[in-house]
């Protein structure tokens, strides 16, 4: 916990995220792992969220054949290791990265990397592409993503999109309304008793890993206000 008595409870990193590729060579991996790791400790935070590297696209823009996933597996397990035996979890999260293609892809890893949990993001699945459709491929179903790992959760990013196929972009809303069935996962969690944590993450206003210089602080500040305003009334709701 800090001075100010608050603390944190995760480390949202980019160890092996979307912007890294399965081909970079894993030596530039490891010291943003040990950093991390010192960071962490350093703020008492419990969990660390990772992913599984870049999807590989081929020349169409379709999913290339060869995704490397043995190396994946192999490099996770280290990165994974390295967390837990310091006591730190390590969370992957469903977003632009192999794990993220389905449900099924998140499966593999899980059953393949001892000690790896999952951070569920509800907003991803409406705008992700399902990597078990055909090409030019469907999007997810995010209820049904969350009912295939619902029991290797320990985190949720509570967000809410959709894709529009006209203008061909993600459209990011408030919670309970994009298609991320919010509140039927909220009710899930609290029936089954979830005793993880939750973060909203609104990607309305700003996105973190988006330039956001031309917004103002109280721009931001409010659509923060407004987007927890109404998960906790979503959250009200279902007690």
């Amino acid at each position: 916990m800090l001075e100010s008595g608050v603390s944190v409870c995760a480390l949202s990193s980019t160890i092996a995220n979307w912007s890294h590729s399965i081909l970079e060579p894993f030596v530039d991996t490891l010291p943003i792992v040990e950093r991390t790791i010192h960071v962490m400790k350093e703020l008492e935070i419990p969990y660390v969220r990772i992913m599984s590297y870049a999807v590989e696209f081929n020349e169409k823009g379709m999913i290339a054949e060869n995704q490397f996933v043995h190396e994946r597996i192999r490099r996770l397990r280290e990165i994974c290791d390295r967390f837990l035996q310091t006591g730190l979890i390590p969370l992957h999260e469903n977003c632009s990265n192999y794990g993220g293609l389905s449900f099924r892809k998140t499966l593999e890893l899980v059953e393949a990397i001892e000690g790896l949990q999952l951070l569920f993001d509800t907003g991803n699945p409406p705008v992700m592409i399902d990597g078990s459709s055909e090409y030019p491929y469907s999007r997810q179903d995010s209820w049904e993503f969350y009912q295939a790992v619902k029991d290797h959760i320990a985190y949720v990013h509570l967000k809410d999109a959709y894709y529009d196929p006209v203008a061909k972009k993600s459209v990011f809303t408030l919670p309970g309304m994009g298609e991320a069935q919010v509140s039927r996962i909220l009710s899930d969690l609290k029936a089954s008793a979830f005793a993880g944590m939750i973060s909203i993450e609104p990607h309305i206003t700003a996105v973190y890993h988006k330039s956001s210089s031309n917004l103002s602080t109280t721009a931001m500040k409010d659509s923060f206000h407004e987007y927890a305003n109404q998960a906790e009334t979503i959250l009200e709701t279902l007690c």
